[in-house]
C-alpha cells in the first residue's frame, strides 16, 4: 500500500530550528499544527514544543525533555536521545518559514487522499445518497482549505493597502465597490455595495422583496457586473417574464398562453402589435446581460456553495443572490435554528473567502403581523431565524406603509407606491430609511423623484 505524503527529515530539520533559536518557532506558529507532522514521535515532540510556546516558557533541548517526562510521553517522542539528536543536524533558523510551508502542503496532500479516498468508499455504496456525499466532501475541503492559512499582517502592510485604495486607486480597486443604481442606497452604502459583503434582505410576505432584488440585479447588470442568481421557489421562466414586465412595462399576466380556442384558430400570443415589439425589445436586452439562474427546489447549501464556486471560476461572478434563504436545507439533525445558523455561517464564510458579494433574501417572524401600530420591521424580527442578525453585515428591511392601510405619512403625503427600505444595520455607512417608487404590477423599483419626500426621511 502505497504510504501518504511526508517528510520525516524535513520535520526533524523543522523541530530541530525551533528547539535550537528561541525566535524561531513564534515565525510559523501560525502554519504549524499537530496535524501538520506525519511522524508519530515527532507529533509528540511538537505538542510539547507549542505547550511551552502557549505558557511563555523558554524553548530548548532542557525544556521540551522535561515537557515531554511531565506529560509521560517522552517514549512516545522516541526517546532522550530522540530529541537530542534533533538539533544536531541544524545549525540555523534562516529557512523554517519555507521549510513549514513544506510540510503544510504535504499535510494537505494528507487530507485531500484521506477524505477523497473515504467518499470515494461510500460513492460504491448504492444506499449513500450521491448528492450528501458531494455535500459532505464540499463540508471537508472548505474545512480545512478554510484553516489551512491565517495570515496576520503587521499595520504598517494594511496602512499600505488603504492608502493605495484611497489615494491611487487601480480598476480592480475601484471594481470592489459596486453601484446599485438606486442614488440613495449607494450613498448611505458607502458608494454601492462592497465585495466580500454579507446582505440580508428581510421583509414579510407582500413587501416586494423579489421584485426589488430583481431590480437591483437588472440595474447592476446593465453596469456589466455578472450575477449568479438562485430562485428557490419560482421557475426560471417565470423569473423571465417579470423582467420582461420589468423593461417592457407590461403585466405579467398578458404573457399567459391563449386558449385552446383562439390557438385552433391562429392566434399565437395575447400581446398587441405594440407588446410584441416591447417584448422583443426587452428579450434582446436581456440576452446581453451577465445574469445566471438557477431554479432547483430542495437546495443544500453545500449544493449553492458548489455552483457558486463553479460561476466564479467560470464567469467570474460579483455578486450572488439567493430568494430565499429559509428554502435552503442544511444539518436537519441539529434543530431548526442551529440549521438556520450553520447555513448563515456557510454562506458568510464564502463570501469573505471567494470575496463575492452574498445577498440573501430572508422571511420575518410572524410576530410583525402581531404588533400594533405600522407594523415597521426590526433586527429582533430576524432573532427565530439563528445567526442571521448577528452574521449579517449590511441588513435591509423593506415596508410598504399601504399594505397595512396606511394610505397617508405622518406628513399627510399619499403612501401610494410607497416602499421604504430601512437599512437597519450596515457595516459600511448610516443606518436610514430610504424611499423607494414601488410598481407592483411591473415589478419594477425605481428612485423615489420628489426631494421632497426624499427630505422627509432622511433624518
Amino acid at each position: 500500500m502505497k504510504q501518504l505524503p511526508n517528510n520525516k527529515q524535513l520535520e526533524c530539520d523543522v523541530l530541530g530550528a525551533c528547539i535550537l533559536e528561541k525566535h524561531a518557532y513564534p515565525r510559523v506558529s501560525d502554519i504549524l499544527k499537530e496535524e501538520t507532522f506525519h511522524d508519530s514521535a515527532n507529533k509528540h515532540i511538537f505538542k510539547a514544543v507549542n505547550k511551552l510556546y502557549s505558557t511563555d516558557t523558554p524553548i530548548d533541548t532542557i525544556t521540551v525533555i522535561e515537557k515531554l517526562k511531565s506529560s509521560k510521553k517522552i517514549n512516545e517522542a522516541g526517546g532522550l536521545s530522540n530529541v537530542v539528536a534533533l538539533t544536531n543536524r541544524v545549525t540555523q533558523s534562516e529557512n523554517i518559514v519555507y521549510w513549514s510551508r513544506l510540510l503544510k502542503q504535504l499535510e494537505i496532500r494528507r487530507k485531500l487522499i484521506t477524505v477523497t479516498k473515504d467518499i470515494a468508499v461510500k460513492a460504491y455504496d448504492d444506499s449513500n445518497d450521491a448528492f450528501e456525499l458531494l455535500n459532505d466532501l464540499n463540508k471537508e475541503l472548505n474545512n480545512f482549505a478554510t484553516n489551512s492559512g491565517n495570515p496576520v499582517f503587521k499595520i504598517d502592510q494594511v496602512c499600505d493597502i488603504v492608502q493605495k485604495e484611497l489615494f491611487d486607486p487601480s480598476l480592480e480597486d475601484i471594481g470592489k465597490v459596486m453601484p446599485t443604481g438606486f442614488n440613495l442606497l449607494d450613498e448611505y452604502l458607502g458608494g454601492g455595495i462592497k465585495q466580500a459583503r454579507y446582505v440580508l434582505l428581510g421583509g414579510r410576505p407582500g413587501m416586494g422583496k423579489t421584485s426589488f432584488v430583481l431590480q437591483l440585479m437588472l440595474n447592476m447588470a446593465r453596469m456589466d457586473i455578472p450575477i449568479m442568481f438562485f430562485s428557490r421557489e419560482t421557475d426560471k421562466e417565470s423569473i423571465l417574464k417579470r423582467l420582461i414586465c420589468n423593461i417592457a412595462g407590461i403585466e405579467e399576466y398578458r404573457m399567459n398562453p391563449v386558449s385552446l380556442e383562439d390557438f385552433k384558430k391562429g392566434v399565437k400570443t395575447r400581446l398587441t402589435t405594440t407588446e410584441v415589439s416591447l417584448v422583443a425589445g426587452a428579450l434582446d436586452e436581456l440576452k446581453k446581460l451577465p445574469i445566471h439562474i438557477n431554479d432547483t427546489t430542495g437546495m443544500s447549501v453545500g449544493d449553492c456553495v458548489n455552483i457558486t464556486k463553479k460561476m466564479i471560476f467560470q464567469h467570474n461572478i460579483k455578486m450572488v443572490v439567493g430568494d430565499y434563504i429559509q428554502l435552503l436545507n442544511g444539518d436537519k439533525s441539529k434543530g431548526r435554528t442551529e440549521e438556520m445558523s450553520e447555513t448563515s455561517r456557510i454562506l458568510k464564510a464564502v463570501s469573505q473567502n471567494t470575496k463575492v458579494t452574498v445577498l440573501e433574501l430572508a422571511q420575518l417572524s410572524r410576530k410583525v403581523e402581531d404588533r400594533g401600530g405600522e407594523k415597521r420591521p426590526m433586527l429582533s424580527d430576524l432573532r427565530e431565524t439563528g445567526q442571521l442578525e448577528q452574521d449579517g453585515q449590511i441588513i435591509i428591511f423593506l415596508y410598504r406603509p399601504e399594505y397595512y392601510g396606511i394610505n397617508e405619512d405622518e406628513h399627510g403625503l399619499s403612501t401610494g407606491g410607497l416602499m421604504e427600505g430601512i437599512i437597519a444595520k450596515n457595516k459600511d455607512g448610516k443606518t436610514e430609511t430610504i424611499p423607494f417608487k414601488f410598481t407592483g404590477k411591473y415589478f419594477r423599483v425605481e428612485n423615489y423623484p420628489s426631494e421632497y419626500q426624499r427630505a422627509t426621511y432622511n433624518k
